[in-house]
């Protein structure tokens, strides 16, 4: 079976962005974009998976905890527990997008299906055949958030962070001079510190 990969966007802006489109004075103070590589569309817009909840070949802790912390019978329910900030907070100022059950269906066209090439398109709004690669070098299409930094509200107030180095590659750091603090080589470069 192969592995789905979902793509979802998480635009926070404000509570009146969220519920309905700002009048032309309204400007939204943020612009949050969160997306998620390999996460399940099944458990962000429903909860836990009973087939993998109580499936001991994927749990290693007690069921009766497990049931306790992440079941309920209605989807609604699961999800809020499973992700309590994502639909706590993020779905009441912002948007969520994917929920296929809803026909709220989010894809990529490119052929490849994974990280790289999948990333370049959502940030750049087009597939590009030539980007076929996690290695691929520096994007060189122009992205949403070169285009976000170049206006003049918000020329340098664009900021990205990540937990991937392609990241600084997909956006093309090297290029935009953008801000793209990649939290892996953080991550790693203090891991490092702290054992030596």
């Amino acid at each position: 079976m192969r592995k789905a990969i979902v793509i979802f966007l998480l635009v926070c802006c404000t509570q009146g962005f969220a519920q309905s489109i700002p009048s032309s004075s309204t400007k939204p103070k943020n612009l949050i974009v969160v997306l998620m590589d390999g996460y399940r569309w099944k458990e962000l817009f429903g909860g836990a998976d009973s087939l993998l909840l109580f499936d001991k070949k994927y749990t290693s802790q007690d069921s009766l905890w497990l049931m306790k912390k992440y079941w309920a019978n209605d989807a609604i329910t699961r999800r809020e527990k499973l992700m309590p900030f994502i639909w706590g907070t993020i779905a009441k100022q912002g948007v969520l997008m994917g929920n296929r059950n809803l026909g709220n269906e989010v894809y990529v066209k490119n052929k490849y299906w994974f990280s790289y090439p999948g990333r370049s398109e959502t940030f750049c709004g087009y597939y590009d055949s030539a980007i076929n690669s996690n290695e691929y070098p520096d994007n060189p299409n122009e992205n949403v958030f070169e285009f976000i930094n170049k206006q003049k509200d918000y020329n340098k107030k664009v900021v990205s962070f990540a937990s991937w180095d392609a990241v600084s590659r997909i956006l093309n750091r090297n290029r935009n001079k953008m801000l793209i603090n990649i939290y892996a080589d953080v991550f790693i470069t203090y891991k490092l510190q702290k054992v030596h």
